[in-house]
């Protein structure tokens, strides 16, 4: 750099107009003056006057917040290269850059703040949309207690109407619902930091763009510009478990499974995709299913000791099924057996169309339908 300077320093810089040593410079009509070509100049005709500095000198020495060029670090930068995507000093303009497109530094600026000021409204907007997450999570995180409290209240009164052989189990019950709760209890303090955290970056960001504003720092601008387009607007959409309480009738043979267990299986979203909060639902307790009848369907295991596919019902209260073999079998809630019809390939995906079943053949790729009476 140092070598750099001295070489420049060393060259003669000619007058634009007639190569005489130059003394000055038009920053408007972006050309060098020797002294005798400075009074022609300036009296050309033009809609404003012609600003004119001594080259080599800067023309503002104000204590203003400017960035300065990285080939001539002692000048401050005055336009913009629109080639080399940089500011510029006003010497680089007239020697390395003079071939170049160059433009006004102050419409980069404009430009810039513009590109800033657009991604920091999304942002706050984003931002605005978090804080109203974390009053509705917090919300939701405060009447947990209650939520599994109800649920206590309904495995006990399960279990008052038991023996005392039962009261193990309504204390295990208890105890998981505990765990369940201090489960999601940090399920939603993680959410809730994230949030915060997420909302505290998004303040800094504003706060950046406020400082960028009144500065004339384009490289910080160009810097902070990438910075807050990276800036993602989403979250990670945690998951909490929602537990529901299945009751079982009072059995002899079943009794210590009377008052029932905790289902870990049901998780429910902190929040939706659209940003809608969910409002935590009381799952009713429920009968257990009971087994009225067996069907032996006859089809034989796979590999997996898999047998039956898929079932359709009729109007009637028959079934269709379909398994392992190349039949579909309807039979009544008996176990009778009252039609068998041979298809393509094995019964998948088998469903009722008015009277008829139909099923799709994978060999073929149809769907096919069997009427009531005859094959179709």
């Amino acid at each position: 750099m140092a070598s750099e300077e001295k070489a420049r320093g060393q060259e003669v810089i000619g007058c634009d107009l007639c190569q005489e040593p130059v003394v000055h410079f038009c920053k408007k009509c972006r050309i060098r003056l020797c002294k005798t070509c400075l009074s022609v100049h300036v009296q050309e005709k033009s809609e404003t006057p012609h600003p004119i500095v001594d080259y080599g000198k800067d023309d503002d020495d104000d204590d203003g917040d400017f960035c300065f060029c990285d080939s001539h670090p002692k000048h401050k930068c005055c336009v913009y290269c629109t080639t080399f995507d940089a500011p510029k000093c006003f010497v680089c303009s007239t020697i390395k850059h003079k071939s170049h497109k160059i433009s006004e530094l102050e419409h980069k600026k404009c430009e810039l703040i513009s590109s800033i000021n657009q991604e920091n409204v999304r942002l706050q907007s984003f931002s605005n949309e978090l804080k109203t997450l974390l009053e509705e999570s917090k919300k939701c995180m405060s009447s947990l207690s209650s939520i599994y409290q109800q649920k206590k209240v309904e495995v006990t009164a399960r279990g008052t109407e038991g023996h005392k052989l039962i009261e193990m189990n309504v204390k295990k019950c208890h105890q998981e619902l505990d765990d369940l709760k201090t489960d999601n209890d940090k399920i939603f303090l993680e959410q809730n930091t994230e949030i915060e955290d997420m909302i505290g970056n998004l303040d800094y960001l504003n706060i950046k763009t406020s400082k960028l504003r009144k500065s004339g720092n384009v490289k910080e601008m160009q810097k902070f510009n990438q910075e807050i387009k990276r800036q993602e607007t989403t979250i990670k959409n945690r998951r909490y478990i929602d537990p529901a309480f299945y009751e079982r009738k009072l059995d002899e043979t079943f009794f210590k499974s009377y008052v029932g267990s905790i289902d870990k299986t049901q998780r429910r979203n902190v929040f939706d995709n659209e940003m809608n909060f969910p409002i935590p639902l009381i799952t009713k307790l429920i009968e257990a299913p009971i087994v009225s009848f067996c069907i032996d369907s006859g089809f034989p295991p796979n590999k997996k000791n898999c047998r039956l596919y898929s079932i359709a019902l009729t109007k009637d209260r028959k079934m269709w099924m379909g398994g392992e073999s190349r039949k579909l079998k309807l039979f009544d809630s008996h176990g009778n057996l009252h039609r068998s019809v041979s298809i393509p390939c094995t019964g998948f995906y088998i469903c009722m169309f008015d009277k008829d079943v139909v099923f799709i053949d994978q060999l073929n790729k149809a769907i096919k339908r069997i009427s009531n009476e005859t094959n179709k």
